[in-house]
């Protein structure tokens, strides 16, 4: 999390001598106060409120965290829902706080700062597509110090796809560099492609080999990463699509090793199946996850399938119709 600047916080004026050293000092005591806690936070959110003292050094005293710098103290008053006060001493996780005031004393001169937590790992993430609220769940991974979603794009649940039954864990299924533009529910229209539009409209465009089975001519590298300024990105705004290599660390991180390890590690990974990129044809649904990586290959793009046997890092035909799983920025 990078430091948080005197700007974008709320400034809530105690007792000041403006233009003194001392309230210079004791404005820049609590913002430093500010900091100190949203970083904690930040690196670790799955951490319960009472260790947020001890994990920055500094004291849990009458319901506050003191801490002592070289020019005076801060006082931190933890805030949750409507600013209720949050005592220190707290059992409740780091997530449910909404604001963090900080007093910072300078001699006889004080200058509060109060500042929202905002969004924290372990909470909701919400995204309106085409008029639809969806709701997604979180998961910290402390071995990567990542934040995932638990649910593919689209999904309204994490149970396991089964083939003829419950199929509410399995999403929407993306060409590779497209919007979330109604071409990734699995039952849209499949028309022939390609499309020279970065944004074709609602249909699954099929492709052929003469354009190397990509939905779009000519092709295009930025549409999902950051390079290109996630263009097309598909997950809410900030996160992203992963790229290959924060794939790769995190399957090697949670020791997935098939479809059974990838649904039974805190990201419950599901097999939803994929789509063909000559037909549009629904594949494998219960039997298989192929997921996209942000990363292109060559005239292809990377990405991971899941089976219950192993799992396989290769490269795809851009015009699949594969699962998005979104990670933050």
């Amino acid at each position: 999390m990078a430091a948080l600047s005197i700007a974008m916080v709320s400034l809530q004026e105690m007792k000041s001598s403006i233009g003194s050293n001392s309230s210079d000092q004791a404005y820049q005591i609590a913002d430093s106060g500010v900091e100190s806690v949203l970083q904690a936070i930040k690196s670790n959110p799955s951490a319960t409120v009472n260790s947020l003292a001890t994990s920055m050094g500094f004291l849990c005293s009458s319901g506050q965290i003191i801490g002592q710098t070289a020019n005076g103290k801060f006082y931190i008053q933890l805030l949750g829902a409507n600013d209720s006060a949050v005592d220190c001493n707290s059992t409740q996780n780091v997530s449910l706080l909404q604001n963090v005031k900080s007093i910072g004393v300078s001699g006889s001169d004080q200058r509060s700062i109060k500042a929202p937590v905002g969004f924290v790992c372990g909470g909701n993430v919400t995204a309106t597509v085409n008029g639809t609220l969806y709701t997604y769940g979180t998961v910290y991974i402390p071995q990567t110090k990542q934040c995932w979603m638990e649910e593919n794009l689209g999904a309204t649940s994490t149970n396991q796809v089964v083939a003829g039954g419950d199929t509410t864990g399995a999403g929407w299924l993306f060409q590779w560099g497209r919007g979330a533009d109604g071409h990734q529910k699995p039952n849209s229209t499949a028309v022939a492609g390609p499309s020279s539009s970065l944004t074709p409209g609602s249909n699954f465009l099929t492709s052929t080999l003469a354009y190397n089975y990509d939905w779009l001519n000519p092709s295009n590298n930025n549409l999902w990463g950051a390079a290109g300024g996630y263009i097309n990105n598909p997950c809410p705004i900030g996160w992203h699509v992963p790229t290959n290599p924060e794939w790769m660390s995190i399957f090697s991180a949670l020791n997935i090793s098939n479809a059974a390890t990838a649904y039974g590690s805190p990201l419950k990974l599901t097999l939803a199946g994929w789509r063909g990129q000559i037909s549009g044809t629904l594949y494998d649904l219960g039997s298989v996850g192929q997921y996209w990586s942000n990363t292109p290959n060559s005239s292809n793009a990377d990405g991971v399938c899941l089976n219950s046997s192993t799992i396989t890092f290769d490269n795809y035909a851009r015009a699949y119709g594969y699962s998005v799983r979104c990670i933050e920025n």
